[in-house]
């Protein structure tokens, strides 16, 4: 459970004219369950399972008058797969796909995520990766009036590693 609260005095000509208090309780669970599969080449598969929930209340009191109360609750599934597969002694490859449900949102969204990986040398190794994530917009920035999609990245990664004790 996390509470956050902040008051700010207001002043008017060096005069305080009152008081803004915001007051933030929540309750978040995380879990995640992976299953995985090794093969004798080096690769393997893995799938799994994530749950995330928040519970979060937020009070907001101006000038002393009636607080507003919102509350957000939100439970996130997840399913996910990805398997790596070693195509050489110096080349591997990934991919996965992750299918996520947003309760509050009432929104699935499906990211993929690729990667490559090849050893230059016995301690230089390049990949590049790409991967599509979406998060909830944090509950401070939501209203049950107007909700918001998820908020989504496309990262690209484009990676020259050095490891002078051979362990990549």
């Amino acid at each position: 459970m996390e509470h956050k609260n902040l008051t700010v005095g207001i002043l008017n000509q060096n005069q305080k004219i009152g008081d803004v208090e915001i007051k933030n309780n929540g309750t978040y669970f995380n879990q995640k369950t992976v299953l995985e599969r090794k093969f004798a080449n080096g690769g393997n598969v893995k799938t799994g399972l994530e749950l995330q929930y928040s519970d979060d209340i937020f009070k907001n009191n101006q000038f002393g008058k009636n607080a507003t109360n919102q509350q957000f609750k939100n439970l996130i599934t997840a399913v996910f797969g990805e398997t790596n597969l070693a195509v050489s002694t110096r080349f591997s490859v990934s991919g996965g796909l992750r299918a996520e449900h947003s309760s509050f949102l009432n929104q699935w969204n499906l990211a993929p995520r690729l990667a490559a990986a090849y050893k230059l040398s016995p301690v230089w190794v390049t990949s590049f990766a790409y991967g599509k994530f979406f998060q909830t917009p944090d509950a401070q920035f939501l209203n049950q009036n107007f909700k918001q999609p998820f908020q989504k990245a496309d990262h690209y990664i484009l990676q020259l590693e050095k490891n002078e004790n051979n362990i990549l």
